[in-house]
């Protein structure tokens, strides 16, 4: 299990994600947004790709990514892994 939470897309998150089965990163802002000290669906999928993550959970969505198909863009930027988009409440077998 890799965790992070706010972070910027960097070779130190890369590697602290690599190799991992389930990683759980931030997911403030859809692809399209410019982004500081945050991840966006792009970058959080560039990032579990790089670091070959097997399951990929993205967490603590603003209200920006409301009106886009967050998986969609995950998908579109290369990540094919397990993904799951989480909600208050959810239990996760790790």
């Amino acid at each position: 299990l890799a965790f992070s939470g706010d972070s910027a897309p960097c070779d130190a998150l890369v590697e602290l994600c690599r190799g991992a089965d389930l990683a759980l990163l931030e997911c403030s802002y859809p692809a399209a947004h410019e982004a500081r000290g945050h991840l966006t669906s792009r970058t959080a999928a560039e990032v579990a790709r790089a670091a070959g993550v097997s399951r990929l959970v993205l967490t603590h969505f603003y209200p920006a990514c409301d009106a886009v198909d967050v998986a969609a863009e995950v998908r579109a930027a290369g990540f094919e892994g397990a993904l799951h988009l989480a909600e208050d409440g959810d239990v996760l077998q790790v």
